[in-house]
């Protein structure tokens, strides 16, 4: 008997048809498709889910495939393979005095938690204007995972938090699902920083893929995913992972 693939055993469905939050114009709206996951999953369970373009935001998974759109392609980097550029290595060198350290969550809640609750709350006021969340939500948002979790610390010369990342951790692979950083702490570029750090660390632990969630085209949020090389995207309608040229990111879509 041929099991069922991990998804169907709980249940996906497809959300009603709503306004696209990346492109609130266009006709056909957003209907991804979600599943609540109950139980907790193994490291090569999230690897299925991973390949398959699966994400998810506390327990909940869902998957940008929505009908009549091909927009949001997953994208990971094959890190055995990973190609830096002269920033990136600049980058690198001159932010030797930032430490990464990488944590169990456990770990992590029990020295940092309050830390990177001020941390995160300081980032999605400033940079979303989001109103601050309570303990209860983060811990619900960000430690309350169905997959196995890494935690990504970033300490300045003195020790001091000033970026946490959450990392979905399989097998193969490890997925970023979040990042947050202290915006007194921009100068040091903490984003683009903890992506290279954490594309190294993959490739250190020997896994196969650094996932970095959803690409789409054009969209000015997303471009920085497609600053490291090489990268690979999926495509939902035939379920293909493709080379992304470094070259020319100007891919062409089905019309939506």
């Amino acid at each position: 008997m041929v099991e069922k693939p991990l998804q169907n055993r709980y249940g996906s469905i497809r959300m009603p048809v709503s306004v696209c939050p990346y492109f609130p114009h266009q006709p056909t709206g957003s209907a991804p498709s979600v599943f609540l996951q109950g139980t907790d999953l193994s490291p090569e369970e999230c690897d299925e889910l991973l390949d398959q373009g699966w994400r998810h935001f506390g327990r909940q998974y869902y998957r940008n495939d929505c009908p009549g759109c091909q927009r949001c392609m997953p994208l990971r980097i094959p890190v055995m393979h990973l190609e830096l550029s002269h920033s990136q290595r600049r980058l690198l060198r001159k932010s030797t005095d930032l430490e990464s350290r990488f944590f169990s969550p456990e770990e992590f809640s029990v020295r940092h938690f309050f830390e990177a609750l001020e941390i995160h709350n300081a980032f999605i006021q400033t940079r979303h204007g989001h109103r601050a969340v309570t303990p209860g939500e983060f811990h619900a948002s960000f430690f309350s995972s169905p997959a196995p979790l890494v935690i990504h610390g970033l300490f300045d010369p003195n020790g001091i938090l000033i970026g946490c990342g959450w990392l979905d951790a399989g097998r193969r692979s490890l997925s970023s699902i979040y990042y947050s950083w202290h915006p007194d702490s921009a100068k040091h570029s903490p984003g683009t920083l903890s992506m290279l750090r954490e594309a190294l660390y993959s490739r250190e632990t020997g896994r196969t893929y650094y996932h970095l969630g959803y690409w789409i085209e054009g969209h000015r949020s997303m471009a920085y995913k497609a600053g490291l090389h090489p990268s690979e995207i999926l495509l939902f309608c035939n379920a293909d992972w493709i080379s992304l040229p470094a070259d020319s990111l100007r891919l062409r879509h089905s019309p939506t």
